[in-house]
Formats: C-alpha cells, sequence, structure tokens
C-alpha cells in the first residue's frame, strides 16, 4: 500500500512477487506524471520484485521528465541492487 502524507509517499507493508503489480499500479496512479519522493521506512518485507518496481517507477518518471526520490531504502533492498548490477541506476539514499 502507498499512502501519501505531505509531499512524500510512504510504501507500507510487504513488497514482494505476491503485492508486487498492485503496488507498481497504485504508485503509477499517485505520483506517474509528476514524480515525487518515495519513502520505505514502512516496508516491512521485500524481494527482488522490489528492485523492479522501483526500477519501472524512475523509468516511467524519467520518461515524463520529472524525477523520483528515494528515501529510508532498505539495506537489503540496496544490497539487492548491487547484487543485479543497477544501483548506479536508481536514486538511493
Amino acid at each position: 500500500m502507498i499512502e501519501q502524507r505531505g509531499d512524500a509517499y510512504y510504501v507500507t507493508g510487504p513488497l514482494t512477487i505476491a503485492t508486487s503489480a498492485k503496488i507498481l499500479a497504485e504508485g503509477r496512479r499517485l505520483f506517474g506524471q509528476q514524480g515525487g519522493l518515495v519513502d520505505f521506512s514502512g516496508v516491512t518485507e521485500l524481494d527482488s520484485s522490489a528492485v523492479s518496481v522501483l526500477m519501472q517507477w524512475q523509468r516511467d518518471a524519467h520518461k515524463q521528465g520529472s524525477r523520483l526520490g528515494c528515501r529510508n531504502i532498505p539495506d537489503n533492498l540496496k544490497n539487492l541492487a548491487a547484487l543485479y548490477g543497477v544501483a548506479d541506476m536508481l536514486t538511493l539514499k
């Protein structure tokens, strides 16, 4: 689930293969064209599908000429992005 609070979007709950399609679509609907700041502090579980979701959101933002920032990225998401060789493509803080 994604909640908008102020100027940020908070991803909450699991971000796994079971939830990734729903969260991808929800993010596209919420911040797809204007970009924004996505906070991952509420993510309770993730797997490699989280990398795919984040990459797609960033591709979408780039196509629209906007920027998607990220904060509170869990270490295991950073590690997965590094493992797959895409950490430099993602805005991970």
